[in-house]
């Protein structure tokens, strides 16, 4: 047995493709992510008031999501409702997240892969990228900016942002700050529909497109709420099938009830939908299930593109767009900029789950707490842990489909790797699961 071992670059994490030639020169190809830090153990014995702040460690890009994620499981506990207003608060910090953490999967990620497929630049890597369109380029990363002063703003910093806390948020929004993000939001507008029909025009130039088609029945999992108040912040938990209709919806709480995980290679888990019939189906979560339940203009004119892997790019990035216009929507309510952001809280024993729709997909958060206010047990379920079995299920079909068009081994590898990236797996979060 031949191996070869390649370091998997431009993804959010440390990662390795590893290829095998066994005696007959058939070729395989192992996604890898080696790294281990199991934080659930170290937030045993911690007051609940430190935990939010320390789940945003977990990662860079989501800080948001697990510091709600976590706020919303210790609110269930406690039977605490934040006020209207500091939900409205933590839904614009996270709707910045998403339009940050798609935006730079869009420019450092995604843009080289589609030049270097479409057009064939001399460079493909991100410098050659930024060279080649420079006013291009530049409008992405003021799209990247916008977001991070609506972080920057309300929570102080935009990586890693002090501001939800358990009950509501740290502090009220200024009218003044409000001012002041309507007008960096407002000035967005119109870059956000230019890069989506960038990615669309850039996606049609891809030569052998088809080729990433899926024909892999995956199930979708979304905690998305079509409710203005909600929307990302999560409400009941969906799976829909690969068709879009919803075929489950329950708790959060619940989810262990309709969602098996089993012992997977490398230790990992594999998150499966088991239906009443006894048929499991793999998950993804994600942009395509939230279009899937919003029923966008995106999903519904894919068609069978649906099932294409580098599609995947056009669904975040209408999610952008998205975003900003319910980033205009929340900030021209009058009851932002309420000094009602806080509710009152007592101690008291007990287990349940938060979930909420990070970047990637959905994400829950679920803890034990004791009568003192401290974490006795926690467990993270980031959505690169639910869909990573769905990752390399789809690394086999498509390793079958590029071996058949009798593609040099280098050139197979680079196409896997593209679609990795178009998954846009989270490392440094999927790494931080309990007994792992």
């Amino acid at each position: 047995m031949e191996k070869n071992v390649r370091l998997m670059t431009r993804v959010e994490g440390h990662s390795e493709i590893i290829t095998y030639r066994d005696r007959k020169k058939r070729l395989s190809i192992e996604f890898s992510m080696p790294m281990f830090r199991d934080i659930e153990n170290f937030l045993v014995g911690r007051r609940i008031e430190d935990v939010p702040r320390t789940v945003a460690r977990i990662c860079g890009l989501c800080p948001v999501s697990h510091e709600l994620a976590c706020c919303k499981a210790l609110e269930s506990i406690l039977h605490v409702e934040p006020p209207r207003t500091a939900k409205m608060l933590r839904l614009l910090m996270l709707l910045a997240e998403l339009m940050r953490s798609h935006l730079i999967n869009f420019a450092f990620m995604t843009l080289p892969d589609l030049y270097s497929f479409a057009i064939s630049p001399k460079r493909t890597d991100i410098i050659g990228v930024s060279e080649l369109n420079p006013k291009e380029f530049r409008k992405v990363l003021s799209l990247v900016q916008t977001a991070d002063e609506i972080l920057n703003i309300l929570g102080g910093r935009a990586v890693h942002p002090v501001y939800p806390v358990v009950g509501g948020v740290a502090k009220p929004l200024s009218k003044e700050d409000r001012d002041e993000l309507h007008r960096i939001v407002e000035g967005a507008v119109k870059s956000s529909s230019w890069i989506l029909s960038l990615c669309n025009k850039l996606l049609k130039d891809v030569e052998d497109l088809k080729a990433f088609n899926l024909s892999n029945r995956f199930h979708y999992l979304t905690s998305f709420e079509m409710n203005e108040d909600l929307y990302f912040y999560g409400g009941d938990m969906k799976i829909a099938s690969d068709q879009g209709k919803i075929v489950e919806d329950f708790k959060p709480n619940n989810f262990s009830s309709y969602i098996k995980n089993i012992k997977w290679s490398g230790g990992q888990f594999k998150f499966l939908h088991s239906t009443n019939r006894g048929i499991e189906h793999p998950l993804m979560t994600g942009p395509q299930a939230r279009a899937m339940v919003r029923k966008t203009e995106v999903f519904r004119e894919s068609g069978v593109d649906s099932k294409n892997i580098l599609f995947l790019n056009l669904f975040r990035l209408e999610e952008v767009s998205f975003c900003i216009y319910r980033c205009l929507g929340l900030l021209e309510d009058s009851q932002i900029t309420s000094s009602d952001v806080q509710a009152n809280f007592s101690y008291a024993e007990g287990s349940n789950c938060g979930a909420v729709e990070a970047p990637r997909g959905t994400l829950i958060h679920q803890y034990r707490i004791n009568s003192r206010g401290e974490i006795e047990s926690a467990r993270i379920i980031t959505p690169t842990n639910v869909k990573a079995y769905g990752i390399g299920i789809a690394i086999s079909e498509l390793l079958k489909t590029f071996s058949e068009m009798n593609l040099p081994e280098n050139d197979v590898v680079e196409k896997i790797k593209m679609a990795i990236r178009s998954f846009d797996p989270c490392i440094s979060c999927a790494t931080h699961t309990k007994n792992q």
